[in-house]
């Protein structure tokens, strides 16, 4: 039998400074702190119910990359770092399906014809 991993929960921390390539994220207490700055764009995206929604919509998403290097004065490589670093943090936390989401991919947002019933 395994041990099902708990979610994080993902907090905005006003203590916690990013630099470029660190988040500068803790575990503590069963969640996962979060500089403000980088808070609060996840939060604005309504991924910061968990740490899993977190890592998902960055990894599902790759415009996400460039929109969190503009809001943070980063470059994108600076992210990519930071973002595995955080990944890194939390392996221990985040059930296996978040950190290797991958989604069923349609051509033109079309559903494959045995989807559709």
């Amino acid at each position: 039998m395994t041990k099902e991993k708990l979610e994080l929960m993902v907090e905005g921390s006003a203590e916690l400074k990013c630099s470029p390539g660190d988040f500068s994220g803790k575990v503590e207490g069963g969640r996962l702190l979060l500089p403000q700055d980088v808070y609060k764009f996840f939060d604005d995206l309504h991924a910061t119910r968990d740490t899993g929604i977190l890592i998902a919509t960055y990894q599902h998403f790759s415009v996400y990359k460039r929109m969190l290097a503009e809001h943070l004065g980063w470059k994108e490589e600076e992210v990519q770092k930071a973002y595995e670093s955080l990944v890194d943090l939390v392996r221990d936390h985040v059930p296996e399906r978040y950190l290797n989401w991958n989604p069923p991919q349609y051509s033109m947002g079309a559903k494959k014809p045995k989807d559709r019933r």
